[in-house]
Formats: C-alpha cells, sequence, structure tokens
C-alpha cells in the first residue's frame, strides 16, 4: 500500500482510491492492461486493507509542507486544510471492497478535511449479480455515483476483453443500477478488433437507450507488453485500421449527441447537457485540480 501520487497546490482536492482487479481463476482473454491480483485462498484481507488506506490517507490529508527560504530549506509549516470536493473508488474491482471499508474511508477524509457541499463520491463496479447485490448498501455509506464497465455489448467480446459478465447481466445490472443511484456511468470500448463502424453505430445507439446519466466511451488501445499486443504483432488479432477509428471516433459524438449526451471530454458524455451529470472527479483531472491518488498498481492519476 502506498501513495501514488500527492500534489498540493491549493486547498481544493480530489481523492482517488484503486482496488487492483482481483480473481478467482486466471483469465485466457487479454485483459487490459493494469494489475491484478489472486484472491488468497483464506479470503481478502478486508480489515488490513481498511487499516493501511486509512493511515495513509490521514498522512496525506494532514502531512506537514516543508517550507523554502532564500532556495533552502527551513523547516516546515502547518498545511492549510485541504476542502475534499470528491471521492473516487476506481479500480479493478472496487465494488467487491466491503461497504464498511467505503465508509471508514469517507469518515477518515471528514475528520482530516473539509468536505464540500455536494461531495461527489464514485465507485466502479462490475455488471454481475454478486457485485450488484451490494449497491444499496454502498449508497448508504456515502456512495452517490456509480461507474459500471460494461464494456461490450455482444458476448463474444466480453470474452475477448476478459469480462466476467454477459450481456444479459450487464443490462440487469445497469437497471439495477439505475434504481438505487440517480447518477449512473456506464463504461463502454470501442475499435475492437472485428468490429466495423456499422457495428458499433447500432451498439452505441442502443447503450444511449439505456437511460444512464453518463457515457464514458473509450477506444481501445493497443498497450505493449500485453496479450492483445503481442497478439497483434502475430497478426493473430487484426485491429481496426486509423481510418476506420478516425470514423468510430466521428460517429461516437454524432449519435451520442442525437441520443441527448452531450461530450465534454474526449471521451465523457453526460446526459442532456446537465452539468450534474459530468464527472466532477474527472474533470478535476483536466482542471490540474490537486488529487490524492492511492492503493497498488494506480495508473490512473
Amino acid at each position: 500500500m502506498h501513495i501514488l501520487q500527492v500534489r498540493f497546490t491549493s486547498p481544493h482536492s480530489s481523492c482517488h482510491s484503486h482496488t487492483p482487479r482481483q480473481t478467482l481463476t486466471p483469465s485466457p482473454a487479454p485483459p487490459p492492461s493494469f494489475n491484478k491480483y489472486r484472491i488468497p485462498a483464506g479470503g481478502q484481507p478486508h480489515d488490513r486493507m481498511t487499516r493501511a488506506l486509512t493511515a495513509e490517507l490521514t498522512h496525506a490529508l494532514t502531512l506537514p509542507v516543508e517550507a523554502a527560504g532564500g532556495g533552502e530549506w527551513t523547516g516546515t509549516r502547518t498545511r492549510e486544510r485541504l476542502r475534499v470536493h470528491s471521492v473516487y473508488f476506481g479500480g479493478g474491482t472496487p465494488s467487491l471492497a466491503r461497504p464498511e471499508t467505503v465508509a471508514a474511508v469517507l469518515e477518515t477524509i471528514a475528520r482530516c478535511a473539509d468536505v464540500g457541499e455536494g461531495i461527489e463520491v464514485s465507485l466502479e463496479g462490475n455488471p454481475t449479480s454478486t457485485e450488484t447485490a451490494h449497491l444499496q448498501s454502498f449508497r448508504d455509506v456515502g456512495v452517490n455515483r456509480l461507474s459500471l464497465g460494461i464494456q461490450a455489448l455482444t458476448d463474444r467480446d466480453l470474452r475477448f476483453l476478459g469480462r466476467d459478465h454477459s450481456v444479459s447481466d450487464a443490462l440487469a445490472s445497469a437497471q439495477a443500477a439505475m434504481s438505487v443511484f440517480d447518477r449512473v456511468s456506464l463504461d463502454f470500448i470501442w475499435g475492437r478488433p472485428g468490429q466495423s463502424v456499422r457495428d458499433w453505430e447500432e451498439e452505441l445507439t442502443r447503450a444511449c437507450t439505456l437511460g444512464a446519466s453518463h457515457l464514458s466511451l473509450y477506444q481501445l488501445t493497443v498497450e505493449r507488453g500485453t496479450p492483445l499486443f503481442r497478439a497483434v504483432e502475430k497478426a493473430a488479432t487484426v485491429m481496426p485500421d486509423s481510418d476506420t477509428l478516425a470514423d468510430m471516433f466521428e460517429r461516437t459524438s454524432q449519435i451520442a449527441s442525437q441520443c441527448g449526451y452531450e461530450q465534454y471530454e474526449v471521451c465523457s458524455f453526460a446526459k442532456n447537457g446537465d452539468a450534474r451529470n459530468r464527472s466532477s472527479h474527472n474533470s478535476s483531472y483536466w482542471l490540474g485540480l490537486d488529487y490524492i491518488g492511492k492503493a497498488v498498481g494506480q495508473g490512473l492519476v
């Protein structure tokens, strides 16, 4: 457990906690390029994780600031009490954590910093029945926004992406999420092997009809060192060419707009252009605001 990034230049900050992807068995499919861990035979060490997260967060929020004078270090000064406007539990598989862990993190933030009115507290989750069964518990401890990693609406591509859910699981989970949370974001990946512009147009149109308040629409990238990179290098997997990808990106913006979603970042779309449907946390990165990134394998911040 360690802090990946801590930056302070203003009293307005965001917190990002990352839970690595956890699996019972290795997946034969090429998953995204983030680290993952097998669940120990004795189960997940929830108590150890909670203690580590709260200890590191307390340290990060109250750490004295080095003071300089004439180019030389002159000691430390007390940090101005931070004001946190968003918290993001990302991954990975953060929704496999206990709600009590999420509650402990939020209580630590409230104790060590000023919490902004209407603070956004997001949780990433996978669309499986095991995880969606606990959505109400996460809302009860303070989560008010859910980001659901659907990724694709074809079972073949979900298997290729190494996902543990089916299309029917995804659709059921999306409806369950929207029955619990007012703000739900659905994640999809386009530019998949064998996918045509027409395929993506039809899939995105279907995704828009689900009625989520937010869509995150990402192009699949081939990262060096991953199984997908090796498969493409050996011509075992063929990706869409650059012209096709450009057409997909253009149609992504057009179709989302036609369905009532306003594009406010490269990959982010808010329903009806309502600022309340935007991700305040993601926007803070684009705006250059301060943030605290925590936990193992956090690659976003």
